[in-house]
């Protein structure tokens, strides 16, 4: 919640260049808690935010990508390893993009931007 007001300006221009959601949907869910934020720092500025948020069906878990922004992409994507990471602590059977059916770099890159 003390984070938002220092990134939701990024995550607002990703989501309207994505144009796949609402912002203000986004934006209640993470202050809720529904969504996490995640953040990238870099020499005590924020490098980059991560939106990601879990659901559940019948059969499995799912995490989604919401939202991404950042700049310098190669010098921070790597860190999504630790999204891996916690996605494997929550039993989390597939990870997607909330714009692209698969979880991979050109299509990261595409959402995130560079």
């Amino acid at each position: 919640e003390r984070a938002w007001p220092f990134v939701s300006t990024m995550i607002y221009t990703a989501m309207k260049r994505g144009d796949f959601s609402s912002f203000k949907v986004v934006e209640q869910k993470v202050l809720a808690g529904e969504m996490l934020l995640w953040l990238v720092h870099q020499d005590k500025k924020i490098a980059a935010a991560v939106i990601t948020q879990i659901t559940s069906t019948e059969w499995r878990k799912v995490l989604s990508i919401v939202a991404c922004s950042g700049k310098d992409m190669d010098e921070w994507l790597p860190l999504l390893a630790e999204i891996e990471k916690f996605a494997g602590s929550e039993k989390v059977a597939m990870r997607e993009l909330t714009a692209a059916s698969i979880w991979d770099r050109p299509r990261l890159v595409a959402l995130c931007g560079s």
